[in-house]
């Protein structure tokens, strides 16, 4: 089994509804990112995916969340911007 990794980071706020504590209120966090890939075979030159492919991709997702209300996204409107959610 091989395995790429790569971190990112980003800025956002976001409030928890439904929860009894501070975090009702609207704060925020710098979230970091470990986005890893995994497989079982390489290409043709020995690479699993291409770091520049991989961070590309990650970064996409990333420009979305920074600096911005997680609660206003439309990934969250069903569903609470908790740290598991945000993984998902």
């Amino acid at each position: 089994m091989f395995k790429v990794k790569i971190n990112s980071k980003f800025c956002s706020a976001h409030s928890l509804k439904g929860y009894d504590g501070v975090c009702k209120n609207i704060h925020g966090h710098n979230w970091t990112i470990e986005a890893e890939v995994k497989g079982k075979q390489l290409d043709n030159i020995g690479i699993l995916i291409d770091f520049t492919t991989l961070q590309e991709i990650v970064d996409k997702r990333v420009l979305e969340l920074d600096h911005i209300n997680l609660n206003d996204h439309s990934w969250f409107k069903k569903d609470n911007p908790t740290s598991e959610n945000i993984a998902r």
